[in-house]
C-alpha cells in the first residue's frame, strides 16, 4: 500500500508541470479568443 502511495505521487508530480501548463495554455487561448 505504501509503494502504491510512493507511486501515485510520483505520478502526480511528473504529472502536475505538464497540467499546470496545460491550464496556463488553455487560459491564454481563451483570452486571446476573447478579446477578438
Amino acid at each position: 500500500m505504501f509503494i502504491l502511495f510512493i507511486f501515485f505521487v510520483r505520478i502526480i508530480n511528473l504529472n502536475k508541470w505538464r497540467f499546470i501548463i496545460f491550464i496556463i495554455n488553455f487560459h491564454n487561448n481563451f483570452s486571446c479568443c476573447c478579446h477578438i
